[in-house]
């Protein structure tokens, strides 16, 4: 029997592939690949096109997309190679998933926040502290106050400070 697992593949497609037909044809033909190692693309979502953190291959921008398939093990080393060999990939990452999808978002509006929980009497007696108290020292606190404010100054005989202040 053949181990099969989850794994999430985030690829970024090269700026030039923008259009109807490129992204999207890129992708169909990762999904492919995917299948033709005996995959299945459990879920896609194309993130558009974004700026890169830094340049690849002389480029500044990039179209996102992540899927996640379930794949045997084995056959990921020819995922890989496909997608190493490919022009229009900039960059890859292919990693297991070990988290469940996220639930499908909804056009519904947001729920409500929780209700904050009642201010116990104890609580509500207590001032609160100013800024200056919250940042004031301890009374135990001890001050470390450097003797030479440079390592240089330490090691500086007498005669050579006679020269500087001259």
């Amino acid at each position: 029997m053949v181990r099969r697992s989850e794994y999430e593949l985030v690829f970024i497609a090269h700026p030039q592939l923008d259009g109807e037909e490129g992204v999207p044809a890129l992708t169909e033909q990762v999904q492919a690949w995917i299948e033709a190692i005996d995959g299945e693309v459990t879920y896609l979502d194309m993130w558009g096109r974004r700026r890169l953190a830094y340049p690849i291959r002389k480029q500044k921008e990039g179209s996102y997309v992540m899927l996640r398939a379930i794949m045997p093990r084995r056959s990921l080393a020819v995922l890989e190679r496909e997608l190493k060999l490919s022009e229009d990939i900039l960059r890859y990452l292919l990693v297991r998933a070990e988290t469940p999808l996220p639930p499908a978002r909804s056009s519904s509006p947001r729920p409500a926040p929780a209700a904050q929980p009642a201010v116990s009497e104890e609580e509500e007696e207590q001032p609160e502290m100013t800024m200056e108290e919250e940042t004031a020292e301890p009374a135990d606190a001890v001050e470390i106050v450097p003797e030479a404010e440079t390592v240089a100054e330490a090691e500086m005989e007498p005669e050579e400070e006679l020269r500087e202040e001259q």
